[in-house]
């Protein structure tokens, strides 16, 4: 695609903040599935997702604790690794909420910084990640 956007081969991963969106998601990560492709979430969404029948595996937002070792099967692991072909990040709104400071940068922040830092294609608005799975079909018929 024109602006370097590479289509995903095998993995996406799903992370959807508000309970709204993954509602309004969820025939789209069924229709993911459906296509062969493996589905991998936050601990949220995954849940969410395995609940109304989506397989989905869970990757966790842990990391390396002191003196510890980091689990194979974290977020950021995945996301280093290149093991993600596709990033699903729908972050909640902040409306009706108190404006957080400079100084402070979420979980959702962190990963969508990895992922652009990490060339792992990202897509962070429920209108384009909705038509995005649905030109999969259409993708993959004349590629």
């Amino acid at each position: 695609i024109s602006t370097g956007f590479k289509m995903p081969k095998k993995n996406i991963l799903l992370s959807i903040g508000s309970f709204k969106e993954k509602h309004e998601f969820l025939p789209f990560a069924r229709k993911i599935v459906e296509l062969g492709f493996v589905l991998f979430g936050t601990p949220g969404t995954a849940d969410f997702l395995n609940e109304n029948g989506i397989a989905t595996e869970v990757l966790d937002w842990k990391e390396a604790s002191p003196g510890g070792s980091e689990s194979e099967e974290n977020l950021t692991h995945y996301l280093m690794g290149n093991k993600i072909d596709l990033f699903i990040n729908l972050p909640s709104s902040n409306k009706n909420k108190h404006r957080r400071p400079a100084s402070f940068m979420s979980r959702g922040y962190i990963s969508r910084r990895m992922a652009v830092d990490f060339q792992v294609p990202l897509v962070t608005n429920i209108k384009c990640a909705k038509l995005f799975v649905d030109s999969l079909p259409w993708y993959m018929k004349t590629s």
